[in-house]
């Protein structure tokens, strides 16, 4: 009830000092919900404090806490902010599902050498991650790239890379009849895709 009582009153840092009292096995899902709320709260935790927290989590209980903060900082701050916290998180934290998150705050930063920076030579891709890989690659130009990635992808994602690539070709396209802004496909990826969905 005591930490209910705090909880509603934004006083997460008491809550805590609360939980930290009771048997390990019961405070630690506790302390697990105060701090995402805490995270999730109008007031934010303190850096320094989240910092706290994630040196000391291990990488099962991490997982939960950097991505709500990611979150929080994308809806409050924009995406470029959250990118950016990201890549300063310690090293043992970047996993894959790390680079799942860089990858797609990237994609909508348009940021393509970031994009396959986070996902290529990964040995397991979602099929989202997939697709992003290959419009990096198509971004890019990189048709040597973009043929190895068909090669090595699993059947079930292949016509998902494609038709992200074509869709993705086709709207460069129509930007640059449009504004004249953006680059032409270069002749060896248009090809590659026709082959491939020949």
């Amino acid at each position: 009830i005591l930490l209910q009582a705090l909880q509603r009153q934004g006083r997460y840092a008491e809550a805590l000092d609360v939980c930290a009292k009771l048997p390990a096995e019961q405070a630690a899902p506790l302390r697990e919900e105060l701090r995402l709320a805490w995270i999730a709260s109008d007031q934010g935790v303190p850096a320094a404090t989240l910092d706290g927290w994630l040196s000391e989590a291990e990488p099962l209980e991490a997982a939960h806490l950097w991505p709500a903060q990611a979150l929080r900082l994308e809806r409050r701050a924009g995406v470029p902010v959250a990118q950016r916290w990201l890549a300063g998180l310690p090293s043992r934290l970047q996993d894959d599902v790390w680079r799942h998150w860089q990858a797609s705050l990237a994609e909508r930063q348009q940021d393509w050498p970031a994009v396959r920076d986070s996902l290529a030579g990964q040995a397991s891709l979602g099929a989202e991650d997939w697709a992003r890989l290959g419009q990096a690659y198509v971004e890019l130009g990189q048709a040597a790239e973009l043929e190895q990635l068909l090669r090595r992808a699993p059947s079930p994602v292949l016509s998902i890379i494609l038709h992200a690539a074509s869709i993705f070709i086709a709207t460069s396209r129509n930007s640059t009849s449009r504004n004249g802004t953006r680059g032409s496909t270069p002749h060896a990826i248009i090809d590659l895709l026709a082959r491939r969905q020949s």
